[in-house]
């Protein structure tokens, strides 16, 4: 398969909302104001979700109540860093350690999921913009959702912090 840097990532992630977290829901209140949550409240605490990775051939399903938005975020960014810089990574979600493995071979990476039986091919590109595109979808939801959430600086600086690693 031929990439061009041109192309449109085939990657993408949707994050689905777990009914059993409170933290989606309008009624629920933080012990301090959402402008104030920090980089370990988003990965611990609230905002858990399911997470569909399409890999333009298959829909791979993370389903785990203890997944949050933010956490699946941060752990494709060190996966970015790391296929990058080594050509090889193993990430895990922080509270549940499922994982995602990368191999680089030449133009493309190879990624296998301890939570399903799927083995995706997708471009080194697509590795390079995954952690953005993954960011972007995971704010739609939060923003979506809880709308003061938008004030939250941490968020704020999501996007790029990904981009950069």
């Amino acid at each position: 398969m031929v990439h061009s840097s041109l192309e449109v990532s085939m990657i993408s992630f949707r994050f689905f909302p777990r009914d059993e977290d409170p933290s989606w829901g309008g009624e629920w209140e933080s012990e301090v104001p959402l402008s104030a949550l920090r980089n370990s409240n988003f990965v611990f605490d609230y905002f858990y979700a399911d997470v569909l990775i399409g890999d333009g051939e298959n829909d791979i399903l993370l389903s785990d109540p203890v997944v949050s938005v933010v956490d699946f975020v941060l752990m494709l960014g060190l996966l970015r860093h790391e296929v990058s810089r080594l050509g090889a990574s193993i990430v895990m979600t922080s509270m549940t350690k499922k994982y995602v493995f990368a191999t680089k071979q030449g133009g493309d990476v190879e990624l296998s999921y301890s939570f399903s039986p799927v083995v995706s091919c997708v471009s080194a590109d697509d590795i390079e913009r995954a952690p953005v595109v993954a960011a972007r979808a995971a704010l739609d939801v939060l923003y979506g959702a809880r709308e003061e959430l938008r004030s939250n600086p941490f968020l704020a600086g999501l996007v790029d912090m990904v981009r950069v690693g």
